[in-house]
């Protein structure tokens, strides 16, 4: 029974100190990392600044080489709304991203669209969907749903603008695939 008890006692201790070994390495890597990340003058960049970087490349990833690019006014939502509304994005091909308007901001310009930039103010989000009526069929009904969720206005993929009026008439529209069918 007591060497059992030992067994067990070392066999945690052993545990712990691989878990400290791993902490230990992972800070090194940390590290070795920051000090590699340096600019061209020399100057070392922060943690902080590799993060924004990160969001703007997620907005670019979403809103690129996409049929419809909407933003939305979020308002003030439980997690549940939230949830629902990624749902129901999920379901017409689409995503949604909330980060800081500054962020968005300069992803949107990178991308070239430029002509949503004055409709980034206060708590928005950036929708982007890979079938344009689907999208705007989502974010209509959402809008009915939430009314602290609605569409600002949005560019199409051959960069036409779009009003949130027009993203009604849009939604009424069949999906592209049965206007192909129809016409052959």
């Amino acid at each position: 029974l007591v060497v059992a008890g030992r067994r067990a006692l070392l066999s945690r201790l052993a545990h712990r100190e691989r878990a400290l070994q791993a902490c230990i390495a992972q800070l090194m890597a940390t590290q070795v990392a920051k000090s590699a990340l340096r600019t061209a003058s020399g100057t070392a960049i922060k943690i902080k600044r590799l993060r924004q970087i990160a969001h703007v490349n997620k907005v670019r990833e979403l809103v690129r080489d996409r049929d419809l690019v909407v933003v939305a006014h979020v308002g003030a939502m439980t997690l549940d709304q939230e949830m629902e509304i990624n749902a129901a994005l999920l379901g017409a091909d689409a995503k949604m991203t909330v980060i800081r308007n500054t962020l968005k901001v300069m992803a949107l310009k990178a991308e070239g669209l430029g002509e949503l930039v004055p409709l980034v103010s206060g708590s928005v989000a950036v929708c982007a969907g890979d079938s344009n009526v689907k999208l705007a069929k989502a974010l209509i009904g959402l809008s009915k749903k939430n009314p602290n969720f609605f569409a600002l206005g949005g560019v199409l993929a051959q960069r036409q603008v779009v009003e949130a009026a027009d993203l009604t008439k849009l939604a009424t529209m069949p999906p592209r695939e049965q206007v192909m069918a129809s016409l052959v």
